[in-house]
């Protein structure tokens, strides 16, 4: 299989699980995972208080599909992205 970069999305009130074991999974099986937040930088505590600090804002994002999976329509700033089809 060959490695590919999934973003994996975080917010405030994430929870812990959703976020953390694909993270070290993909990982595991040899792809390049990173956190996507609202703003770069910024740390994001989950519902159980574990920090998760975004490596990309959502604007550096590029989204090539014009469907994704529902958990992306929970954020709003995601779905204005994925409805125009933004590909810039």
């Amino acid at each position: 299989m060959s490695s590919k970069r999934i973003g994996i999305l975080t917010e405030f009130n994430y929870e812990d699980m959703e976020l953390w074991y694909p993270y070290y999974r993909l990982k595991e099986e040899g792809h390049e995972t990173f956190t996507i937040g609202p703003v770069k930088g910024n740390t994001y505590n989950s519902k159980h208080g574990y920090p998760c600090k975004a490596e990309y804002g959502i604007d550096e994002i590029k989204v090539s599909h014009r469907y994704a999976p529902w958990t992306l329509y929970v954020f709003p700033y995601m779905y204005m992205y994925i409805a125009n089809g933004v590909t810039h």
